[in-house]
């Protein structure tokens, strides 16, 4: 499986259009991430995982 990079904007992950931008390759999520820097925001780029996962079933009615 390919890692999916996430950007962090002092903690929180940049969103747009309402959902949370992922990346192919940590050097893009690290370049557009520069214009944050620039403003003297905290910027992390870190590599998303599933840490736990729960299998949802359908309800039957």
């Amino acid at each position: 499986m390919d890692s999916i990079y996430i950007v962090l904007i002092n903690g929180k992950p940049y969103r747009k259009d309402s959902a949370i931008r992922t990346y192919k390759t940590r050097e893009r999520a690290e370049k557009e991430s520069q214009r944050y820097v620039k403003h003297g925001y905290t910027v992390l780029v870190g590599e998303f995982a599933l840490v736990n996962t729960t299998e949802v079933k359908a309800v039957s009615e």
